[in-house]
Order: structure tokens, then sequence, then C-alpha cells
């Protein structure tokens, strides 16, 4: 039986444009919704996104690229920070218009770097608290899960050359337990996706966007 798990947190949004807020409208009502997944490579978020774009006619947004290799770890958060805030901006102009599905953000940034530390997750009032004040916050974030040997599996399927990162995630246990901690703490809902087809994921998914899309 898929394992889901949710964390319950109010619907807020940080505005950070031009729009003068009516206070007889609610945030929602305002906004599109921004609905960010997350997850380690290989665990199916990326077709997920695809599906809900196309099911939802919405602007998609991908933080993953990075235009040069950075060296450290540090330069490595920086250079995901930077692509997560220009994606930020995006947001702020684009939910007016149309809903917006993310392909990684903040959590994925934040994960990675801490699980570098073994430093484990402390306690947030919200889960929200990462993106207040900085960055555009998501109506949901949800946060997708597999059994290990079946990401490592689609991994090699792929036939892609991991960058060390990645292969530190597949090589490192305590590195990888300690980021899906992380992705945990920073996600509204985590789906273990593990004995889930495509199609009932995404079903899975559409069931947990109702009342918000």
């Amino acid at each position: 039986m898929p394992s889901v798990r949710i964390r319950v947190a109010s619907m807020s949004f940080n505005v950070q444009d031009d729009v003068t807020a009516d206070a007889n409208v609610s945030q929602d009502q305002r906004f599109h919704p921004v609905i960010v997944f997350e997850g380690l490579d290989g665990t199916g978020k990326s077709t997920q996104v695809e599906l809900l774009v196309e099911k939802l006619n919405a602007h998609k947004l991908s933080t993953s690229k990075l235009m040069n290799q950075p060296r450290t770890k540090k330069e490595r958060y920086n250079s995901y920070m930077e692509n997560n805030r220009l994606a930020s901006k995006e947001m702020c102009v684009i939910r007016k218009h149309q809903p917006i599905v993310v392909d990684r953000y903040i959590a994925s940034t934040m994960s990675s770097y801490y699980a570098h530390f073994s430093f484990y997750p402390f306690a947030y009032n919200e889960w929200t608290e990462p993106y207040l004040d900085k960055f555009t916050t998501p109506t949901i974030v949800i946060n997708i899960e597999l059994d290990e040997p079946i990401r490592v599996k689609r991994l090699e399927e792929r036939g892609l050359v991991l960058d060390s990162n990645e292969q530190k995630l597949v090589e490192d246990n305590n590195y990888r337990t300690c980021m899906k901690a992380w992705l945990r703490v920073m996600s509204t809902i985590t789906i273990d996706a593990t004995s889930m087809s495509v199609e009932e994921l995404h079903e899975c998914i559409l069931s947990h966007l109702q009342g918000v899309v």
C-alpha cells in the first residue's frame, strides 16, 4: 500500500511584485497556484511535471540546469539559489495569468547542501518558513520518493553520467537519508511511489490538488 505523508500548512504567498492587495480578495483568488515537485533523480517527478503541465495548461519552470559547473559545495549551493531567485521573480509575474508547475526549487537546494554536513532537520513551525521574505512561496510542494534499488535502476537505464553529487547520493546512505529527511520537512506532501505506475501516481497527485487547482 503506497504511503503518503501530509504536512498541514496554510496556503500563503509572499507578494514580491507591484500587485496592490485588495483586503476583500484572498491570495488564492488573486493568483493561480504554484505547484512544486521535489525528489531525488529517478523518482519520476519530471514525468509528473510534464503530465501536470499538460493537464492544467500550466507554465513549466525548472531550476535544475546550471550555466557553469561549480567547483565547490558552496558554489553549487549559490548557483542553485540564484536559479531559485530568478524562478521566484518569474513566478510573481506568471502566476497572475496561469498555473505554474516547478521542477525543483528551494527544498532541493537546501537539502542537498545540508546533507553534506549530516545536518538533520530542525523543526519548522510551517513548511513555508524557508521561503518567507526571500522567495515566492509555493501553493503546494509535492515530494516523490522511491525505493533506492528501483531509483538506481532507473538511473542506470538512462545511461547518463552522474555528476559528483548524484554519485554521492547513490553511494552514501547517510547523505541520501539526510537529504530525504530535509525534503520531507520542506514539502507539504511526501508520496512513496514505489508500488505505483506512472498513471496511478498521477491520479494520486491530482487527488491532493483538489481545492488547489
